[in-house]
């Protein structure tokens, strides 16, 4: 596995997970894109940390990722419950 592939599939990964919120309309990753209905979720690259691990050649590589939702005051108030199961969920790979 390249490390692009790898890179590649953590954001695939996150972007199946949050498509999977039956509250948003749209979830956009790493593309251009035009606003058609909310509540959204735009997906975006963060910083991403490599260092090398204490043994041997292994390197230890974090991810950081911005999802920036994007929804209307007139939304129900519990419309947000789903996001919160898929913020908390701690990506491995």
């Amino acid at each position: 596995m390249t490390y692009h592939s790898f890179y590649e599939g953590v954001y695939d990964a996150v972007k199946a997970a949050v498509d999977g919120v039956s509250a948003l309309k749209q979830v956009v990753c790493g593309e251009r894109f035009v606003l058609q209905d909310t509540p959204c979720a735009i997906i975006n690259p963060g910083e991403v940390a490599i260092t090398q691990e204490d043994a041997g050649s292994a390197l230890y590589n974090a991810v950081a990722i911005e999802v920036v939702l994007i929804v209307r005051e007139s939304e129900p108030d519990d419309w947000f419950d789903e996001v919160v199961e898929v913020s908390a969920t701690s990506w491995t790979r």
